[in-house]
């Protein structure tokens, strides 16, 4: 309307030699926001389309103005009265995006490690004993980086594990994500540590499993105050989300015993760790299976009485 009565033509030359699309681009602009285009169109040109096209233009314009108003003044006593919960704050911490960036992360960081492993610097003509030794020399490096490469990807999985079970991300939760990530963005130094030193070097293990504890504790974090907070989605299967639980749970255990064989005998941290992730693991699983169990042992006795 403001457009209309302002064009350097002026109404009556509107009227009388009309712009191609001008009006036409105003009346798309109000069809979005009032949603009754299409009926209110058939009813002003069925009724005013003899007298002119200034008037059907001004009438459209009219018409449609009013239709807004009266929607938006509907919108205002349902918000007033509470009918309508504000989608803002989950417009603005966007599950997908904060998805997007923490894989964005992983896919950086899995790629980085790699970057330790160099070609031995050796002649062109060099024997092929020299060459294996030298290729023998990387073997630490090329243990380091499988093993990160695979715990990577194992936290990527945990961490995607708990996205799909969130309705939505709020402010305190993208923090910690965003605390989640930088120990993920650790893993190549942590990685470089291990590799750089013989496995019985104290200072380097204590590095790397501190680095996993940290990724265990921020992830276990995370998971904890989503399901506090209310931003889990309904399940029918609760005792997934206890096993996801307890599987983070026992990742903890085992980062905190290989720091605790750190300082008594370096060379067996990283057997302790697997050991206690293994037999975690294998825990968890019978135990949650037993527990799945039950309800069907149940229902099967009380069918035979």
């Amino acid at each position: 309307m403001r457009q209309l009565l302002s064009h350097p033509a002026g109404i009556s030359d509107v009227s009388t030699h009309p712009q191609p699309g001008f009006v036409r681009r105003d009346i798309d602009r109000a069809t979005r926001q009032g949603h009754l285009w299409d009926e209110s169109h058939r009813q002003i040109e069925q009724s005013v389309a003899p007298q002119g096209l200034f008037l059907v233009r001004m009438r459209i314009i009219v018409h449609c103005t009013a239709v807004i108003e009266s929607e938006r003044s509907l919108v205002n006593q349902r918000l007033e009265a509470g009918a309508v919960d504000t989608p803002v704050d989950r417009a603005l911490w966007s599950t997908a995006r904060t998805e997007a960036l923490s894989d964005g992360v992983f896919a950086i960081v899995m790629t980085l490690i790699v970057l330790e492993l160099k070609v031995p610097e050796l002649p062109r003509d060099a024997p092929a004993a020299e060459v294996w030794r030298a290729f023998r020399e990387l073997g630490p490096i090329f243990f380091s980086y499988f093993l990160t490469f695979t715990l990577a990807g194992a936290f990527w999985f945990w961490h995607h594990r708990a996205f799909h079970e969130l309705t939505h991300v709020d402010g305190p939760l993208f923090a910690l994500n965003l605390a989640f990530l930088s120990f993920v963005s650790l893993l190549p130094f942590s990685t470089a540590m291990l590799g750089a030193f013989k496995l019985r070097q104290p200072v380097s293990l204590a590095c790397y499993f501190a680095n996993l504890l940290a990724l265990a504790l921020a992830l276990m974090a995370f998971w904890f105050y989503a399901g506090r907070s209310g931003v889990l989605r309904p399940t029918r299967d609760p005792a997934s989300r206890r096993r996801f639980t307890f599987i983070l749970v026992a990742h903890v255990m085992a980062s905190v015993a290989a720091l605790v064989t750190i300082a008594v005998e370096p060379s067996q941290a990283m057997n302790v760790y697997a050991t206690v992730l293994v037999l975690g693991n294998v825990i968890i699983r019978r135990a949650t299976r037993s527990t799945a169990m039950l309800p069907e042992r149940d229902r099967r006795s009380s069918s035979t009485h």
